[in-house]
Parts: structure tokens; sequence; C-alpha cells
């Protein structure tokens, strides 16, 4: 998950977020999609969707997803951004999964 957020977060923090929007993202062959969010505090007339977003920006961290493992012979595949509402789904589904894979686990 990506955090856009005016002040440096340190690692490790939790911070609640709202999910803004999703890049499609594939590594070796498996679904990595990538999040892009923002702090539960950022203000929501400014940052409520994607579009609330310079097009430049969402270039910059496409073009950092699809060079990021080059060095190490990554296999990566990038398509392209998509809403809030996706990215909602794709949380959920991964917390889904999560909660699924636990139960089984406990």
């Amino acid at each position: 998950m990506l955090v856009h957020n005016h002040d440096p977060l340190d690692t490790g923090t939790i911070a609640e977020c709202r999910v803004i929007g999703v890049l499609d993202f594939i590594d070796k062959g498996l679904v990595d999609n990538k999040i892009l969010a923002v702090p539960k505090h950022a203000p929501v007339d400014k940052y409520s969707k994607l579009s609330d977003f310079d097009e430049s920006f969402l270039k910059i961290i496409k073009h950092f997803f699809r060079i990021y493992k080059e060095d190490i012979n990554g296999d990566v595949k990038l398509g392209d951004w998509h809403n809030g509402k996706k990215a909602t789904s794709v949380v959920t589904s991964a917390h889904e999964r999560y909660l699924n894979e636990k139960k089984h686990n406990d």
C-alpha cells in the first residue's frame, strides 16, 4: 500500500487510511496490485478520488513500479490505475482471504 501524506511517516507507523485507487500489477505471474491511500485525517475535499491526484504523480508511481525490479531481472507487468470502488474491492477481497487463511490455520 502506498500512503500519500504531506509529512513523512516513520517505518512501522500504523495509520488509518482511506483507499483512493489501485494500480493493476503482476509480479512473476502473480497479482500484486498496488493500493494508493491517504491518511484518514487528510482533507476529503482535497483527496477523495483518483482524479484529485496530478496525472504526472500517478505516472511517476507507475514508472517506479515498472523499473524497480529491473536490477534483479524481475518480471513485472503493469495495467492501469482504477478508482476507489475497485481499490476498495481489492482491499476487501484481500482482507477476506486473510481471515479465511487465519481461520484455517487456527
